[in-house]
């Protein structure tokens, strides 16, 4: 006997919106989000969003599924996001969430050089208040814990992978300014002279990319998942970032992938090491 568990999603309406699905199955998709773009309805914008596209894809597939991100991305940070197509689907991911199952790794180029080639970051964000979600490193606020690991270095900038550990609101951005090098273009985690650099080269929003998740599938088959953020439309300004050289980094290109978008592999991925990325000038 099979049973159906039909799920309504009810807030917000199906819009055709052009979506770059990494990958699908019963269970979840994988989906490259572009900059400028929300996650999920707020009660300020019901529409144009993630969901709200992820939504009409659903219902023209005939699937009467739900709506359940479970990677949440900044309105202005573009890549990698899961989203469940079921309340129990959901939950198995929140549990992967908190047995730190599944890697999250970010790109961000930088204005200011990291000390070291690897470190941690541990600083708590605290919720300012007023309505707004901006943090400040406070002894109050939640345990908040990023890894980073240089790629490259120029004159005024770097390139980063970064590591959540947690996962804080606007942590990254926050321990990035925190630390002495906010992510360029980046509107509220900045400093004078990283404002002044980005809108130099043409940038206002942050440089962050949610570059790739690896991850147990949900489902009790053995797999593990692996989605890179790989469409060059991923950000409205493509999938680049500058450093003083004048360098555009181009995260990962379908070219360079296993497979044309997604990776699903049945054995371990532990030969896997760092992203990867080209240098173009």
């Amino acid at each position: 006997m099979r049973v159906v568990l039909e799920e309504r999603t009810e807030g917000f309406d199906p819009e055709p919106l052009p979506l770059s699905i990494l990958y699908e199955d019963e269970c979840f998709l994988a989906v490259d989000k572009s900059s400028g773009m929300l996650v999920h309805p707020s009660p300020q914008k019901n529409s144009g969003t993630l969901a709200n596209g992820v939504l009409y894809h659903l219902l023209e597939r005939g699937e009467a599924s739900g709506v359940h991100p479970v990677t949440r991305l900044d309105r202005d940070t573009f890549g990698v996001v899961i989203l469940a197509k079921n309340a129990n689907i959901h939950d198995r991911f929140c549990r992967m969430l908190r047995e730190r199952q599944l890697e999250k790794t970010y790109l961000a180029a930088v204005f200011g050089q990291p000390p070291q080639e690897n470190g941690q970051i541990d600083l708590p964000g605290y919720k300012v208040g007023g309505g707004n979600l901006i943090r400040i490193v406070d002894e109050r606020g939640q345990k908040a814990l990023t890894q980073y690991r240089v790629l490259e270095r120029a004159e005024k900038t770097a390139l980063l992978e970064l590591y959540p550990l947690t996962g804080r609101t606007h942590q990254l951005r926050l321990h990035c300014m925190a630390s002495g090098f906010p992510i360029l273009g980046d509107p509220q985690y900045t400093s004078p002279e990283a404002t002044a650099y980005s809108a130099a080269h043409g940038l206002f929003t942050q440089q962050l990319c949610a570059a790739r998740l690896v991850f147990p599938h949900p489902t009790p088959a053995s797999q593990a998942c692996i989605f890179w953020a790989a469409s060059p439309s991923c950000s409205k300004r493509g999938c680049f970032l500058y450093t003083s050289r004048g360098y555009i980094w181009f995260f990962p290109f379908r070219s360079l992938l296993f497979s044309v978008q997604s990776i699903v592999f049945r054995e371990s991925v532990a030969f896997l090491s760092g992203l990867r990325y080209t240098i173009i000038g």
